[in-house]
């Protein structure tokens, strides 16, 4: 790769790399929404309509998405690692687990805090719609929801490549591999966000199959994304000195 790729070879790359290992990036997916699921589900169970219940369930709901940041570690390593063409396993998923945890959720944290303070205002004024029945919130409220939008996409597309730096560079800091992020989408946020937006029709048919469509869809659209990062440091001249990185290169 020499050359910022188009949508579409990254996409004809993708499919064929994942011929014969839609079984291990599965599974892999099942693992990982099973787990979150269990915990989310032992949650809610806990739970009544007092505050303090409330309270506690949204805390673990903050919790679980902070562990999801290790998980996607894991996935990315395993979706780099076929990029790169690396034999591939089920054990890959556990990379985030094994390799600066901390880290995973420390950029997490910052990206979820910035969501929440983006999206406050709407929630204020949804919920003083819903307490009084006023119209009077609806525009305010739809313009902060648009706000909110455009604002958490834009920081998504920024730090996206966070936790796949996280992999190549695990001595940097979380606020460092940040602004590598930053530096390494400039000029690219709208092909990444143009990606994005080719997969809607894919996402019509997890729906239409009810959710069984993510086994392959999901695959696909991360073996994508690991393909645009690894095309991106390359052309960017960022790529590690060896290409085919293993967790003994990396953790000697």
């Amino acid at each position: 790769m020499t050359e910022f790729l188009s949508s579409k070879t990254l996409k004809q790359i993708s499919r064929e790399q994942l011929l014969g290992k839609y079984s291990v990036t599965a599974l892999a997916y099942f693992l990982m929404q099973m787990i979150l699921y269990l915990v989310l589900s032992l949650a809610s169970s806990q739970t009544s309509d007092s505050v303090a219940a409330l309270i506690v369930y949204y805390a673990i709901y903050f919790i679980v998405v902070l562990i999801q940041a290790i998980f996607i570690v894991g996935q990315n390593y395993l979706y780099l690692h076929i990029a790169r063409e690396n034999t591939c396993s089920f054990q890959d998923m556990w990379f985030g687990f094994k390799n600066y945890p901390d880290k995973a959720i420390g950029i997490q944290f910052f990206c979820t805090l910035l969501y929440i303070v983006f999206g406050l205002p709407f929630g204020i004024l949804l919920y003083l719609y819903l307490s009084t029945k006023q119209t009077a919130y609806l525009l305010p409220g739809a313009v902060c929801f648009l706000f909110f939008a455009a604002a958490s996409t834009f920081t998504g597309l920024l730090f996206s490549q966070a936790l796949y730096l996280l992999i190549d560079r695990p001595q940097e800091r979380c606020l460092e591999l940040l602004k590598q992020s930053i530096r390494l989408m400039k000029g690219h946020k709208a092909r990444l966000f143009y990606i994005q937006i080719s997969f809607a029709g894919m996402y019509a048919l997890v729906v239409l199959t009810m959710g069984i469509g993510m086994f392959w869809v999901y695959p696909y659209i991360n073996m994508v994304r690991a393909n645009f990062y690894k095309n991106l440091i390359t052309v960017q001249g960022q790529a590690p000195k060896k290409d085919s990185l293993s967790i003994k290169d990396l953790y000697p």
